[in-house]
């Protein structure tokens, strides 16, 4: 029974720790260079750009807030099972 149960932590740490070294090695820059433009004009973000491992990723709520969504939970979503988002104008 300890046998398992040395085992059973050692996977746990194992598995937690390999999840950490993933996270470390993702590279996120700000990119306060990059530049967003709804309808001619340029809307001011309260969240700055990323890179992440050569991505660019905008906030996507206030994008859609800009462009006219309104900015509650009935119009913008998260699911976190599906890891989706889903918008309704």
């Amino acid at each position: 029974m300890k046998k398992f149960f040395s085992v059973t932590l050692t996977t746990c740490l194992f598995i937690i720790l390999s999840g950490f070294s993933s996270l470390a090695s993702e590279k996120v820059i700000e990119t306060p260079d990059v530049s967003v433009v709804i309808n001619a004009d340029q809307p001011q973000m309260q969240q700055k750009p990323v890179n992440v491992n050569g991505s660019t990723l905008l906030p996507l709520r206030q994008l859609l807030v800009n462009l006219g969504v309104k900015n509650d939970d009935k119009h913008i979503s998260w699911n976190s099972k599906e890891k989706s988002i889903k918008m309704r104008v």
